[in-house]
């Protein structure tokens, strides 16, 4: 079993400082002093402190979670040198049940984090930093083999403290796909017997995958679903909020919300955001029949969106008319509303029925009780 207390050296490089938080999948994350530390090296010793992600595999990880995580860093590896991506230095299968992870270390937080902490971000500062996470994964999808992240999440968004630098980090549910040689198709490289992914941030896109067969993911497996996220993530960089309302984020019919609803109407919470963003988080988050025409198929066509979204916010171009005008829009909050109203009404009702028939059995009650009275009185 590893240790990782302060002090203790780790790959024979790296000496642990202090524990930095936990992480998913039965992980622990903690900061390191890279000992070889050499500023004026070429690349090896370059950096000076290392993020150490510590893996244990747990009594609930099934044989599916741990080849995940496996593939994580070989994935990783794959996108170390491209930008805005976090940088993986070295991993280590330490034996059959731990796995070392040594990564840059980002001195800020997570995106989560900022919005939490700002409220929301202005249109143009949240373009700016949007437009640095589509640069990521525009890198992705357009690797050799392609690349769906699959969890795009605030969470998994680093920014360092002065902005200057922002990565996309977490990649153990990633699907790795290429063109198939044989066949006319895709296939995908990757595990992928089981599903997962953070609900509010999860395309209805998976529900297509009931019933099939792993060997025919890699068709189903598309990069609607990082576009999916994306939006999701723009929605509430830019108000704070989710667009959609879950009683439960764990429960998976949640999936089908985006389905039945569309995205509130971002003037009603900040004025200040253009139709045109809004137009984008449509297009991204397109999932049902009605929208699935307005649908990217590409992060150059989202970026190209964003250049002009920034003209639209400097006065330099027209705003656009919305795709899906509000009148015409299905809007959740409007059925909770509705809901509420008739949760009170069967309330005020039954309640009305409960001391309706607690008041006519008590007036029956003093009636008999009168007539009894009566009686034996000798009135009768």
């Amino acid at each position: 079993m590893v240790n990782l207390s302060p002090g203790t050296k780790v790959l024979g490089k790296y000496k642990i400082k202090r524990k930095l938080t936990q992480g998913g999948m039965d992980s622990d994350i903690y900061l390191a002093e890279n000992i070889n530390y050499n500023k004026d090296t070429y690349i090896d010793n370059k950096f000076r402190y290392a993020a150490i992600k510590l893996i244990k595999r747990g009594k609930d990880t099934s044989d599916d979670q741990w080849e995940k995580i496996l593939d994580e860093g070989t994935t990783t590896g794959r996108l170390s040198t491209k930008k805005n991506i976090i940088k993986l230095y070295d991993f280590l299968k330490f034996d059959e049940e731990t796995i070392i992870i040594a990564m840059e270390y980002i001195n800020g937080y997570t995106l989560s984090r900022y919005i939490l902490d700002n409220g929301w971000l202005s249109p143009l500062e949240a373009i700016g930093i949007f437009k640095e996470v589509l640069i990521a994964v525009k890198q992705l999808h357009e690797n050799n083999k392609i690349i769906i992240h699959r969890d795009l999440k605030p969470d998994n968004i680093l920014l360092s403290k002065d902005l200057t630098k922002i990565r996309l980090i977490d990649f153990g549910i990633s699907s790795v796909i290429e063109k198939s040689t044989i066949r006319n198709d895709y296939e995908i490289l990757t595990n992928e017997e089981s599903f997962y992914g953070t609900i509010p941030y999860l395309s209805p896109d998976i529900l297509k995958f009931r019933g099939k067969k792993s060997d025919s993911f890699g068709s189903l497996i598309t990069k609607q679903f990082d576009f999916y996220s994306l939006g999701i993530i723009f929605y509430e960089m830019l108000t704070g909020r989710k667009p959609y309302e879950y009683e439960d984020e764990d429960d998976p019919a949640s999936i089908k919300i985006p389905l039945k609803y569309d995205i509130p109407p971002l003037k009603r919470i900040n004025p200040n955001i253009p139709n045109c963003v809004e137009n984008m988080i449509i297009r991204m988050v397109a999932s049902s029949e009605r929208t699935n025409k307005f649908r990217y198929n590409n992060i150059d066509e989202i970026i190209n969106d964003l250049e002009k979204c920034i003209l639209v916010l400097k006065g330099k171009l027209n705003d656009e008319e919305l795709l899906v005008p509000v009148e015409k829009r299905k809007l959740q909050f409007l059925d909770i509303q509705k809901n509420k109203k008739q949760n009170v009404r069967k309330i005020v009702l039954s309640k009305i029925f409960l001391y309706g028939t607690i008041t006519l059995a008590v007036l029956m009650f003093i009636i008999m009780v009168i007539l009894i009275s009566i009686k034996f009185s000798g009135g009768f």
